[in-house]
């Protein structure tokens, strides 16, 4: 009744006081918003759009820390009056029943504004609900941080592709309950916790418990962070998915919600990662079954699949379940790339399980180690979220190479310590990843510098590779790595004709010195790598640097000696399989020393025109077998001449 006499009373108020002759000097375009709850809606948002870039143009700085105090004077232009009888204006900001209908008009003209199809009451519950915000809080939600508000609001409208707004107003109107007043039930949901008035404690779904000695953190508001982790729970459940009529609306909603929320400053959303991996699993089924891949999407999720796995054999039971599901539909790609896929899928599941489980990284790593995947295609993600937690890359580089003793690299050395395994995946994909970081953190111009000031630790890490029987798995991938780097560096140095002569010299000198199969594979590292700088490739590189002077090199090159031939295949390594192709590099060495080989070899090299690793085998055989006729007086061997 009070508020249909203000509307009265302001509208006799309005008409009154027009002035012909200057209604239409300041015009304001004023769009149609229906459900306001208090006069002059529309006049007050235009004030606050004005305040709002009086706050963006002043100095002082804003941090998105919901937390922050700031100076929020120019609020109270909002509240300015003509009349000075009207008290309504003067008692909005202080009193919350009369800021809540304040509130909500003001919602709705946001909403009117940038076109958000969110129904006001929606977005009022999100951010009313909150019985610790504060009426300063609220200000500043809507005038400092109104631009991640909106970008939140827009996740809301994107979500309701796949859930209705009804369905997702009661989840948010229910998500909070208040200790010791209300009771902790069972849920599919987000639970957040106010307890005595003071903290707030999130329990996750299903869970009825919670631990008093953990708060829920948010830089954000509690309320919203816990609605959008809500959100996703929606959107992912069986349900849910069990209604979407095709895999490109579930798709395209999870990864623009996904992106979204990954953008915003104030808010983790800690099952973002689950998220992350039904966006993975959707687009795999999408590639591999073209056709029915919802069928099958809606089958997995029936039988309460939900993205979250309790080890690494979890996962990859998972990915052996899916591979017989599809093998079942008779998918239209080959074999090659189903593979692939299902492979880079795995590696998705494993990296956002670490997210989780970070402490548990050795398992990982012992994982991709394995003989029997090929995990390590993909794995460059692992290494990184590895990497960004014990600051592998930092570390080395600061102590040029020469890793600490701390509990946390002791840790990652028995990660590698696994005598089970046959392979050296892992420190393969370790050396060439810190190789690489290490030459992406010098500038062009600085080479010269580093290769004076790290000259005597590539002396001192040159000489501790040599007794590397004594060194633990970590210290070798160290040093390699980095004697790598320095290499590099040298190898460039050399091709750009650097005036740094003192340096270059030194170095030159000691590898010139150096003989030991570990220099000899140095010194073939630094002539690949100057080859690969030169354009176009020349067809001689002793040709180029015959007359400049680079003893170690002439002395690499001088093979006319029938002792130094004698000895160049043991210096010089040749390329071989590593860690890959094994098992197909050692059939095709069994099949050239039988009797049949010519039968078998014969299909061998029709095989080989559809397997890559096959292929690979057998042209490293082929390097190695033919690499000895660069030597002086070597007759061809009959047997396997082909």
């Amino acid at each position: 009744a009070y508020l249909s006499k203000l509307w009265r009373d302001s509208l006799k108020a309005s008409l009154e006081s027009i002035d012909m002759t200057t209604m239409n000097l300041d015009v304001i375009d004023i769009s149609l918003v229906f459900g306001l709850r208090l006069p002059c809606a529309a006049t007050e948002y235009e004030k606050i759009r004005k305040i709002r870039k009086k706050l963006e143009d002043s100095d002082q700085p804003f941090s998105s820390d919901h937390n922050n105090n700031y100076d929020l004077s120019h609020f109270g232009q909002i509240y300015k009056s003509d009349d000075e009888d009207d008290k309504l204006l003067q008692i909005i900001s202080n009193e919350k029943p009369w800021f809540q209908l304040y509130f909500h008009d003001q919602i709705a003209m946001h909403l009117a504004e940038f076109k958000i199809q969110l129904s006001t009451d929606f977005v009022f519950d999100l951010i009313i609900n909150n019985p610790k915000q504060t009426i300063k809080q609220h200000k500043q939600l809507f005038l400092v941080e109104y631009v991640e508000l909106t970008e939140i609001l827009r996740l809301f409208e994107i979500s309701l592709n796949l859930v209705s707004e009804e369905t997702l107003r009661n989840i948010i109107k229910q998500q909070l309950i208040k200790i010791p007043h209300d009771t902790i039930r069972s849920s599919e949901f987000y639970t957040l916790a106010l307890v005595n008035n003071e903290n707030f404690y999130q329990i996750p779904p299903k869970d009825t418990a919670f631990d008093e000695q953990t708060t829920f953190e948010c830089r954000g508001d509690p309320m919203i962070e816990t609605s959008l982790m809500n959100v996703i729970e929606l959107i992912l459940s069986p349900s849910t998915i069990q209604q979407a009529m095709n895999i490109q609306q579930i798709t395209t909603t999870y990864s623009l919600i996904a992106q979204g929320i990954r953008d915003l400053d104030s808010y983790e959303v800690n099952n973002l990662e689950k998220l992350r991996s039904f966006i993975s699993l959707a687009r795999c089924l999408t590639t591999l079954l073209p056709f029915n891949a919802l069928d099958v999407l809606k089958d997995v999720c029936r039988v309460d699949f939900d993205a979250t796995f309790d080890s690494c054999s979890s996962i990859h039971l998972f990915i052996t379940q899916l591979q017989e599901r599809i093998k079942r539909e008779q998918s239209p790609v080959d074999e090659t790339a189903i593979h692939r896929a299902l492979v880079k899928l795995e590696l998705d599941f494993l990296k956002d399980w670490l997210t989780d489980n970070i402490d548990s990284y050795g398992e990982i790593l012992t994982f991709i180690n394995d003989s029997k995947n090929d995990l390590w295609f993909y794995s460059a993600k692992i290494f990184t979220v590895i990497d960004h937690t014990i600051d592998l890359t930092a570390t080395l580089k600061e102590n040029h190479g020469n890793l600490p003793s701390t509990d946390e690299y002791n840790k990652l050395n028995q990660s590698l310590d696994v005598p089970q395994t046959s392979t050296i995946k892992i420190e393969q994909l370790m050396v060439n990843r810190l190789h690489k970081h290490f030459l992406m953190s010098v500038q062009e111009d600085e080479i010269d510098q580093q290769l004076i000031d790290e000259y005597e630790y590539f002396i001192e890490n040159f000489g501790k590779i040599q007794d590397i029987d004594q060194l633990d798995g970590v210290q070798k991938i160290s040093f390699i790595a980095w004697i790598k780097y320095y290499a590099q560096m040298y190898a460039f140095a050399l091709h750009n004709e650097s005036k740094e002569d003192n340096v270059l010299a030194d170095i030159d000198e000691f590898l010139t010195a150096d003989k030991t199969p570990f220099g000899m594979t140095i010194k073939l590292f630094i002539i690949k790598q100057m080859l690969n700088m030169c354009k176009p490739m020349p067809d001689n590189i002793h040709d180029i640097y015959e007359y400049r002077n680079i003893y170690w090199m002439k002395s690499f090159f001088q093979s006319s000696q029938d002792q130094q031939v004698a000895h160049a295949h043991q210096n010089i390594i040749i390329p071989m399989p590593l860690f890959q192709c094994r098992e197909q590099y050692e059939r095709i060495q069994k099949v050239l020393k039988s009797e049949d080989r010519d039968k078998q070899l014969t299909n061998i090299i029709e095989e080989c025109n559809h397997s890559q690793k096959l292929s690979y085998a057998f042209l490293c055989w082929f390097i190695e077998y033919y690499s000895r006729f660069t030597e002086p007086h070597v007759a061809k061997d009959n047997v396997y001449w082909l």
